[in-house]
């Protein structure tokens, strides 16, 4: 299932069905459903509880994609005619560090840094860049959703919290970066401004064709990506990330709370990709550059500057 909110009524989930979107909490059950929300993230929970029951969801899917025309039609709404919001407003955003880095497959631990919340926009507006920043660099990333409130939970059971998955697009400025680094902070202001969430939350029953299941470390995922710059250079690249989901969920939650909305991220496509790529400044774009990502099983969205 694919769900998605819009700029009109973010409080909900819309189930997207071909060309329309119908309401999630149609299909939500009863012992389940919210009564006034305030937000979609409220949802997740009962997302996940649906996913923890068989094939309930696959079951509720079905059921709406092949409803007659004239079924729920007070409840559907043509995709075309609305502004779509970032799938979900994160509470925290955990990145994992260097997944590609020579060392990351023997590292004991994926190490994560925090990235800014505030910064997710909405994957079909165009990006202002900011002063500082002339020429960016994108990183490319799978975001897990986390579904349910979960403390210490243990690789073996962590993937049963993930309500889904989202693309997710972050703009970095490379000189501020180097500065940052220097400096020993780590990434800051240099990727403060524009993440691209979305548009979708795609939930994990939906890419069973791109799963690797690994015994006692929950499932990977080979995430195939395809890249466009300018409708011109483009490329294609299929990642196996070191660590599995539940291994990254496993350690963020150690000792702390993680809740639904909150996304652990973690890059899908090499930065040296984009660096070595065959057009344009290095891989870098500037204002009036668009870069169109498309990963195998999520879905694409356009980065116009």
């Amino acid at each position: 299932m694919k769900l998605v909110r819009i700029e009109d009524d973010p409080r909900f989930f819309f189930v997207v069905v071909g060309e329309e979107l119908l309401p999630f909490d149609i299909v939500v059950p009863a012992d389940q459903r919210i009564m006034m929300p305030m937000q979609a993230e409220e949802y997740l929970p009962a997302l996940t509880a649906m996913l923890s029951r068989g094939d309930l969801l696959q079951r509720q899917h079905t059921r709406l994609v092949t409803a007659a025309p004239d079924q729920f039609k007070p409840f559907r709404r043509k995709l075309a005619e609305c502004a779509l919001a970032p799938p979900v407003r994160p509470g925290t955003v955990r990145e994992i560090a260097s997944p590609f880095a020579e060392h990351a497959s023997s590292a004991r631990y994926p190490h994560f840094r925090y990235m800014n919340n505030g910064c997710m926009q909405t994957p079909t507006k165009p990006i202002s860049l900011p002063s500082y920043a002339t020429a960016v660099l994108p990183l490319v990333q799978i975001a897990a959703v986390i579904g349910a409130p979960v403390v210490n939970v243990s690789v073996t059971d962590a993937d049963q919290y993930i309500a889904g998955f989202a693309m997710l697009t972050t703009l970095v400025e490379p000189k501020l970066r180097a500065e940052e680094a220097h400096a020993g902070t780590g990434p800051g202001k240099s990727s403060d401004f524009a993440a691209i969430l979305g548009p979708a939350l795609v939930t994990p029953d939906e890419l069973s064709s791109i799963q690797v299941k690994t015994r006692d470390q929950g499932i990977s995922y080979l995430f195939t990506t395809k890249l466009t710059v300018n409708d011109g250079w483009n490329t294609v690249f299929t990642a196996r990330i070191p660590w599995t989901f539940a291994q990254m969920i496993a350690y963020a939650s150690q000792g702390t709370n993680l809740f639904a909305g909150d996304l652990i991220t973690v890059q899908v496509l090499p930065e040296t990709v984009m660096i070595n790529s065959a057009e344009g400044d290095g891989g870098l774009l500037r204002a009036g550059d668009t870069l169109s990502v498309e990963i195998d099983g999520i879905g694409s969205h356009t980065v116009a500057l």
